[in-house]
This record gives C-alpha cells, sequence and structure tokens, in this order.
C-alpha cells in the first residue's frame, strides 16, 4: 500500500514551461505571488469610511417635532407642526376620557404655565342661573385643589 504525499502545489504546466516558481512552495501564510499586495501600494486603497461629525441630538429632535405635517379634519387639512399635532391628539383622547391621557394633557399644561393665570379674569356671572353658578364655583374649587397638588408633587 502507497502512501500519499501532501499535493503538489505547482503545476503539470508550470513545471514544463521552466519557470524558476518551482522554489516557491504556496500554502500557508504563502500565498501566490500574483495575488500577493504590491510593495507600496495598500491593501485598503479607499480606506476608512470617515465618521459623521457629532450630530446634535437635541436639535435632530427638535426639527423632527417642528416638521409640519398635514392634520384632516373633516373637509378642512391644515399644516401643523408634529409637537402640535402630538399635543392636540392627546388632548383628544382626554377628552374621551382616557385617565393616562388626562394626566398627560394636565401636566404638559402645567409646565407650560397654561394653568397659571397671571392677570385676572373677571367673568360676568349674572346671566348665569344658580344651578350654573354652583357648577362653576365647584369646577374652580376643583382646578385649584388640583393645581395645589400638582405644584407639590
Amino acid at each position: 500500500m502507497t502512501k500519499l504525499g501532501p499535493p503538489q502545489q505547482s503545476s503539470q504546466r508550470e513545471m514544463e514551461r521552466g519557470d524558476d516558481r518551482d522554489s516557491y512552495r504556496i500554502g500557508y501564510k504563502k500565498p501566490p505571488l500574483h495575488s500577493r499586495f504590491k510593495k507600496g501600494t495598500s491593501g485598503n486603497p479607499r480606506g476608512r469610511k470617515k465618521q459623521v461629525e457629532g450630530r446634535d441630538i437635541r436639535q435632530s429632535v427638535l426639527q423632527a417635532f417642528l416638521r409640519e405635517i398635514t392634520i384632516r379634519e373633516g373637509d378642512q387639512a391644515r399644516n401643523v407642526p408634529k409637537i402640535v399635532a402630538l399635543i392636540e391628539c392627546v388632548l383628544t383622547d382626554a377628552l374621551r376620557g382616557d385617565a393616562k391621557a388626562k394626566i398627560l394633557a394636565y401636566s404638559i399644561a402645567n409646565q407650560l404655565g397654561v394653568l397659571t393665570f397671571k392677570d385676572e379674569i373677571k367673568f360676568n356671572l349674572d346671566a348665569l342661573s344658580p344651578e350654573e353658578k354652583d357648577h362653576v364655583d365647584k369646577s374652580l374649587e376643583i382646578l385649584r385643589s388640583n393645581s395645589e397638588v400638582m405644584k407639590s408633587a
């Protein structure tokens, strides 16, 4: 039984041509001469991609919120910034009875100072019935107590 030796890397044609490459054996860590990197030439000619300069995330988020979209209400369409559309959606959900939307809408209004009155508003309650006056008084009392609770939180 004859053992086969390692495969010969040089081909029969190269041997017939009489190339002096026979002394160079192709194998592990010995690539063919024609596919080696040429002297003085980079293996990565285009180089590493340039990194994008540091983006200002705050500016990107601001631009995203201020980009306008079209809102359709019935037959009418209007362009508003996305942040306004988002707040309108929260208010709509709050008015439909969503408890989390109510809390969020109240929180947004409070943080923006919408609920703080700098000017004293005077109402003419003479045109209201006594029942309506009681309803207004109770509503104002609830608003005042809620604003005190939110300030302490």
